[in-house]
């Protein structure tokens, strides 16, 4: 299996391996049809685009197979998902208001929710702050 390696001056040109293939059972009591199996990424996004697909989908940044789990640090809670997916919001809206979503179209590392620490930052009065932090950084891969 391969896929379209990352390049800024347009359409694939350079072919890497692919990192999630295999894992299927031998036997899967099913036959798998696999239509779009000899497309590259970017040739299954013009063909979403000339079959009028909206942009939302044919464009979507793709997601860990293990889910949100994988950006923890450290246990996951309910807390530290949530505080992800309000960054992943908040940044895939920045992107998308600075016209630079398909910029990063294989997505990027996201978030990754940390452990409580103590901020040097006080509030008004003597208490001090504790919250989970979330970095994000955008990659072009």
């Amino acid at each position: 299996m391969i896929e379209s390696g990352a390049n800024p001056d347009g359409p694939a040109a350079t072919i890497k391996a692919h990192h999630n293939v295999g894992g299927l059972p031998d036997e899967l009591g099913f036959e798998l049809i696999e239509p779009l199996r000899d497309l590259f990424k970017d040739e299954v996004r013009r063909m979403g685009e000339a079959l009028g697909l909206p942009e939302v989908l044919v464009w979507r940044h793709p997601f860990p197979g293990p889910g949100l789990a994988v950006r923890c640090l450290g246990a996951v809670s309910e807390d530290r998902l949530k505080t992800l997916r309000a960054a992943d919001t908040i940044v895939i809206e920045e992107l998308r208001e600075a016209g630079l979503y398909r910029d990063f179209p294989a997505g990027f590392r996201r978030a990754a929710a940390g452990p409580e620490r103590r901020s040097d930052g006080r509030r008004p009065g003597p208490t001090r702050t504790r919250s989970s932090s979330a970095p994000s950084r955008p990659t072009i891969s």
